[in-house]
């Protein structure tokens, strides 16, 4: 969850934090969380969840946790477990 924080930095928020105010065209070769999260709210549905994002030290090609992200793995787990 790129936010702007210190890398390893752990979010909580709800999906209405996340979506944007205005309206706009969702393409189907783009649809991610968000992109869900919007068509079910178009479609009246309430989604009663919690999303936990770490905010990355890099964006790029490849499956490997930066340090910073991965010293914080017992954090996240311990934040989800909190919302089960």
């Amino acid at each position: 969850m790129k936010a702007g924080g210190i890398p390893g930095t752990i979010y909580k928020c709800r999906p209405e934090d996340l979506l944007p105010a205005q309206e706009g065209p969702i393409s189907l070769h783009e649809i991610g969380l968000l992109e869900t999260l919007d068509m079910a709210r178009k479609k009246g549905l309430e989604i009663d969840a919690v999303v936990i994002g770490v905010e990355p030290k890099v964006i790029d090609w490849g499956m490997e946790l930066s340090d910073e992200v991965k010293s914080k793995i017992p954090n996240i787990i311990e934040a989800v477990l909190k919302e089960s």
